[in-house]
């Protein structure tokens, strides 16, 4: 006895907490992963929901917000889309004829829809209930091979080269 005294048994290694530990660990990392996905994407929209919402007679107004440099680039739109430059969104949107009850889509070409994503929140803070940001953008649109529009200011002929180059198809 006196001997178990002086050098104790060796206490087993706890595995059995360590492998709880890990799992904890891992299933809250996944949570939160699983967390900052759902917070990204609940207010996106695919483009065949924006076209089934127009089908159902939501009507949504659908709204430009690309930036300067982009808006110049490429003068495709989607066809009834209102123009806002995100610059003159803090100006505010008095300019525009845009309803507080009718649900809004943005779209811009920024990676990851940076810019509609910045011009959504912004709109739900100036009182728009019904704010959702078109995922892919205006590339996802054109690539569902649905209809697009020119602005006014180029030829018939830069128009169908773009749309070759967009991959659009109308």
């Amino acid at each position: 006895a006196r001997d178990n005294v002086k050098n104790p048994r060796p206490r087993p290694f706890p595995w059995f907490w360590v492998a709880i530990g890990v799992t904890f660990l891992s299933v809250a990392g996944f949570g939160a992963q699983f967390l900052l996905r759902w917070q990204k994407n609940r207010y996106r929209v695919s483009p065949s929901d924006v076209i089934k919402m127009q089908e159902s007679g939501k009507d949504p107004q659908i709204l430009d917000v690309r930036e300067a440099a982009a808006y110049d680039a490429l003068p495709l739109k989607i066809p009834r889309s209102i123009r806002l430059a995100p610059e003159e969104l803090a100006s505010g949107v008095s300019g525009l004829e845009l309803e507080l009850t009718r649900p809004v889509v943005a779209y811009c070409t920024a990676l990851q829809e940076a810019t509609s994503a910045r011009v959504a929140k912004d709109l739900r803070k100036l009182g728009f209930k019904d704010v959702l940001v078109l995922n892919g953008g205006l590339g996802a649109w054109t690539n569902s091979g649905l209809p697009i529009e020119t602005r006014s200011d180029i030829s018939a002929v830069g128009l169908e080269l773009y749309k070759a180059l967009a991959g659009g198809t109308g």
